[in-house]
């Protein structure tokens, strides 16, 4: 067997070309778990604004851990009958950027609920803009990008003016800049290709 010495350059090119098949395998299936958790946050903030709206009670936000209780095993489910999932570099970074908002939103959700009194949409909302961001900056995908950085500065002073239960138009706002509209658009992107 021949030892082939590869340059540095060589190197690069060989890494680089690597990483970019990650993008475009990640990106093939990317699209419908933005889709889908983007069309259940949505239809889980309408719900909650127009029974908080109706009844005047905010404990309807309890809600979201049942979207999440539904949302996330069913999500479990449909990634692993996925036939067409990229297991990447690309893969396993959006994945932990992913998993590392869930994580930090379920503990916000329940300090925010149960021990102190924090605006927790805005900071669901920030971090999710956050997350956002990062997805589109490691795809190199500028409309991701620019949308979760706007929702991530846009949430503070976005609660100034929505109040009570109307702070849930600003989750439908978030859900659809960060999560649904990006993933229609690499669904799109992706069936030209």
């Amino acid at each position: 067997m021949e030892n082939k010495e590869f340059t540095p350059e060589k190197s690069l090119q060989i890494i680089s070309e690597a990483i970019m098949k990650s993008r475009r395998d990640f990106e093939k299936s990317a699209g419908t778990p933005l889709i889908i958790w983007g069309s259940a946050v949505v239809l889980t903030a309408l719900i909650v604004w127009f029974l908080w709206s109706k009844t005047g009670n905010p404990a309807w936000n309890y809600l979201w851990f049942a979207m999440t209780a539904i949302v996330g095993p069913i999500m479990l489910i449909l990634n692993k009958k996925c036939t067409n999932k990229s297991e990447g570099i690309i893969s396993q970074t959006l994945g932990q950027i992913w998993n590392s908002f869930g994580g930090i939103a379920i503990a916000i959700a329940i300090i925010g609920s149960l021990l102190i009194p924090i605006d927790i949409t805005m900071v669901i909302v920030i971090i999710l803009g956050y997350a956002a961001a990062l997805t589109g900056l490691v795809l190199r995908n500028w409309v991701i990008t620019i949308g979760g950085f706007v929702m991530a500065i846009l949430a503070p002073v976005a609660v100034t003016y929505l109040v009570g239960s109307n702070v849930m138009l600003l989750m439908v706002g978030a859900a659809l800049i960060t999560l649904l509209i990006p993933g229609i658009i690499l669904n799109i992107t992706n069936r030209k290709r």
